[in-house]
């Protein structure tokens, strides 16, 4: 039987979502990061948040919920 922490590690866990950026109001993602292309493949390019990466490094997916700078 799994124990009560590997049922609350699981319980925790938070697969990608749609998210609207606070900053730019269009989509990007929220969630672990494993699952964007999930997230955001079904979104038309023309909507995803337009924000650069903090850090500036680049990705062909926008940067994670409260991550980005306005761009």
């Amino acid at each position: 039987m799994p124990s009560f922490l590997y049922f609350q590690s699981i319980t925790n866990y938070k697969m990608c979502m749609p998210a609207t950026c606070n900053t730019c109001d269009k989509t990007t993602w929220k969630g672990c990061g494993l699952h964007v292309p999930y997230a955001m493949d079904s979104i038309p390019k023309s909507q995803w948040c337009t924000c650069k990466s903090a850090d500036g490094s680049l990705s062909e997916y926008p940067p994670k919920l409260g991550t980005g700078i306005a761009g």
